[in-house]
Formats: C-alpha cells, structure tokens, sequence
C-alpha cells in the first residue's frame, strides 16, 4: 500500500510502509523503520531527510528513493551510523555521514549529482554498475568515467579529518565501492581451516559448522564475513596477502602455504602477532602479484585460536571493522575479549621473529650483502668496478660521452627481513655517502635521510643526472643492504 505524506509543524515521521511524496518545505522528515518515497519530487530547504536506527540489511534505518530528489539551499540528507541510503535515481544537494558504518548506494552516477560529507571509517558508498578502474579519487572528487573514456559524473566527496585514506574496490556485484582504507585480520580465500571431518577451506564454511580450536574443542562457526580486495590499486597495495610458507615455523609447521591478510594474527610464544610483523623476506613474504583477493574471517561465540593446516591463527574479533565486509552470512557475536595479548613491537615482538629468523637459516637461507648494482645510461647497461677501499666500497661507472642520466639499479631488502630487531621496512638497495660535486643531483628513486643512517639509501632504482662532459663516476658506499639469498635448488 501507497500512503500520501500529509507534513505537519512537527514534521514527518515513516516506518515500514511506501510512501508518495508531494514537494515539501521547512520541514523534517525522520525514518525509524524500512521506507520508499516513489515517484520523485523536490524539497526546497531548508529540508533535512535523517535515517537512523536499524541494520543496513534489516527492517530499520532504510531508506529507499524512488525518483530523483532534488536538494537545494540548505537541504540535506543526513545517513545515521549504522543506516542505508539507496538512490534508486539519484539526487542533488548534500548528502552528510552522520556515523561509522552507515551505506549510501548510488543505482544511477550519470544521474547523481549530491556532494557527499562527513565520511568516516567503514562507512561506504556502493556505485551500482561502475568497475572500479573507472573510479578515481583525486582533488576530493569522486569521478567516474564508461570503459569508452568518456566522463560519466562527478562528485564532491569530504572525509573527516585524521580518517584513513580513500579507497575504491569492488564490491562483489560488478560496481565500485568506495571506502576508507582500514587493516582487517582475514583468511584468504582457499585457506584451510581444521574441523571434526579434516581441513576445510574457508569458504565451504556456513554459520553453525563445527571447528576445532586450537585446545581441541569443538565449536560451531557463529558469523562469516567475506571482502574482495582489488589489490593492483595503489590505495590497496598494502593489503596484499602475508605468504607464510610451509615449515615456516618449523617442520610441518604449517603444513602447506598459508595466505592472509597482513593484519591477521598468528598466534606464537604465547601472543598473537600481525602476519605484517612476521614477514622476513624469506620464510614469510609479502605476495607481490597483483589482482583480486578474497578475504574471508569466521567467528565463533568468543575470540579464539584455531589452525589453518597447523598454523594457530586468530578467529574474528569485532574492533569495530565489521561493515569492511561487504558480505555476511549467520549472527553476529559480541565477543570483546582477545585470546591473547596482541604484540606489535618491543622485545616480545624481536624474540619471535628470532625464532622465525632461526628456522630460515636452518632451511638454508643465507644473508648477504650482494646488491648486483648495475647502471643504465639510455639502452646502454653499465656493470661498476670495484675499486680496492680500506674503510668502504667505492664503485665506479665508465660513462659514454653526453650520458646525462645514469639510472642505478640494484636488488632491494628490508632491513627488518633479516635483522630480527629492526623494524626499518623500507626497501633499500645502496647507501651512498653524499656527493662531493655540486654538480652531480640526484632525481627520483632516493630515500630521505632518516636517523642512522650514514648516507642517503637507494631504492631499486635511482637517477643521477651528471653534468656534460663527465666520463667517469665514483660513488662511495657507506652501506649496502643485506638479503637473504636461497637454499641451492639441486636438480636430480
């Protein structure tokens, strides 16, 4: 049934029914329950549409609009935490987050033109039908353009101040879902996770499965959220998966591969540790491919620890992350209590990841200090000479005549991956004291100076421009980083 809205002095209230709406002016209009206004119309302000209350997929706090709404002057549409804002038509004028974990979904861009404001983490706004390699973020507009090139839509978008920077991914159905970058703890999807009958993978999962934990008990899964991760974008690169290899932790330990989410907390020494703070370039890796993920977390009716073949890993604790999930299935749990203290830093941290370091030299990975430096001056590949030093290593470059641009090259290694106490991830190639000529600048593919270091760090790659009519170019090295070189592979 169709009501008419008939507004009053003390404005309108909806809950649970369609609505047909008439122009409206000076008024309020305030959603409890599930709503539709159909048909379209205009509010001329000052007009404020506010939903609050409810679940973004249940009865309350939804608001559908069916027609294009028209915002002018001082008009707004005001999304409670925790409430839905579907434009089936779009709209103009201003649309405010009023909280975490509120959803606007835009069916139609090319018909939208409403600026949006006060986003905060988890908040979301769904474009129904755009890929999100047709959506940029730049300037703090949000633009979108069809596969042709041509400009679909724009719209001003404002994220609260100290907020985590935006993000645009899929969101699971073909369109592009606009968020604010956040660490979620996450199996990858064909993770293996231990249960009465065997291993399971992740996603064969259902609310109210049974799983083993890692005491032996058996307990029934609760919830399950699912995220699908663009991670070739440069706001998602950091999301890429932590590869913990097979025997890692020891032999058997785990059994085979295991990929999660770099916040996701592997339980070790009596802690739980970020698999982030696990990697060591050797036993475990950050995966560099790039593409989709899927991530999915389970919860059970408390935080615990179960095994992904072998490995003890974290179950989903709630910290407020939960709407990252653009899909769930079950009942969500209200555990707040974590299995274990979470260790990020300090000695607790430094005696695991000696623990890992200790089982990567004896699966026969090697540090060395091998940076296979070479240069590139146009099409032309340079190898140094190494020039005998009492107290450095001091390389030097046989230029061709007008080279101008010599591009160093060398291989790369956090700090952090070999030395157990260090927490310096910057990928680092060489360490070159600072030139003596002012002549010689350098360009791009160089790390500021930061405290101790004993000259300026090379990434991979870096430039030099060098003044005309020079032939010759020593660099003396203050410092090269170390790496961890491989077990020989004996083919038999």
């Amino acid at each position: 049934m169709t009501s008419r809205i008939v507004p009053d002095a003390g404005g309108i209230s909806l809950s649970g029914t369609s609505y047909e709406f008439i122009p409206l002016s000076g008024t309020s209009l305030n959603v409890s329950g599930a709503a539709i206004l159909a048909d379209g119309g205009s509010f001329s302000g000052p007009v404020s549409l506010a939903i609050a209350g409810g679940e973004v997929d249940a009865s309350g706090g939804m608001l559908v609009l069916d027609g294009n709404v028209a915002m002018r002057n001082a008009s707004s549409i005001a999304i409670a935490g925790g409430a839905l804002l579907d434009l089936v038509d779009g709209a103009s004028g201003l649309v405010v987050f009023g909280g975490a974990n509120a959803e606007l979904i835009v069916n139609d861009l090319a018909l939208d033109t409403a600026s949006v404001a006060a986003m905060v983490g988890h908040d979301v706004i769904d474009l129904i039908g755009i890929a999100p390699s047709l959506v940029t973020f730049s300037g703090g507009m949000i633009s979108a353009k069809t596969a042709g090139g041509a400009a679909i839509c724009s719209f001003s978008l404002a994220v609260e101040a100290g907020q985590p920077a935006v993000e645009i991914v899929v969101d699971g159905s073909g369109g592009a879902l606009v968020t604010l970058a956040d660490e979620m703890a996450c199996f990858a999807r064909g993770t293996r996770l231990l249960t009465p009958n065997g291993y399971v993978p992740v996603e064969a999962f259902k609310p109210g499965d049974p799983i083993i934990t890692r005491a032996g008990v058996k307990r029934p899964v609760r919830w399950i959220g699912r995220r699908v991760i663009e991670t070739g974008l440069k706001t998602a690169s950091d999301l890429r998966p932590v590869v913990v290899l097979a025997g890692a932790l020891g032999p058997g330990c785990p059994s085979r591969d295991i990929r999660l989410s770099p916040a996701h907390a592997v339980f070790l020494d009596g802690v739980l540790v970020p698999a982030m703070h696990l990697v060591n370039g050797a036993t475990v890796i950050r995966e560099r491919s790039t593409g989709a993920v899927t991530y999915y977390h389970i919860e059970l009716d408390r935080h615990e620890v179960v095994l992904a073949d072998r490995l003890p890993v974290e179950t989903y604790l709630d910290t407020g992350n939960r709407a990252q999930f653009q899909h769930e299935m079950g009942v969500r749990g209200q555990a707040a209590t974590i299995y274990a203290p979470l260790v990020t830093s300090g000695p607790k941290l430094a005696q695991v990841r000696r623990q890992l370091h200790a089982v990567a030299i004896q699966a026969g990975f090697t540090p060395v200090r091998d940076p296979a430096l070479h240069g590139m001056v146009r099409d032309l590949r340079l190898l140094p000479e190494i020039l005998p030093q009492k107290a450095a290593i001091a390389v030097r470059f046989a230029l061709p005549p007008d080279a101008g641009r010599l591009m160093l090259i060398a291989q790369t290694a956090a700090p952090a991956d070999t030395d157990p106490d260090s927490d310096d991830r910057r990928e680092l190639g060489i360490c070159v004291r600072q030139p003596r000529s002012k002549r010689l600048r350098l360009g791009a593919g160089w790390y500021g100076k930061a405290e101790g270091d004993a000259g300026l760090w090379m990434g991979a790659g870096g430039e030099l421009f060098v003044p005309p009519g020079m032939t010759a170019l020593t660099l003396h090295l203050a410092a090269v980083a170390q790496r961890w070189q491989p077990p020989a592979v004996i083919d038999l």
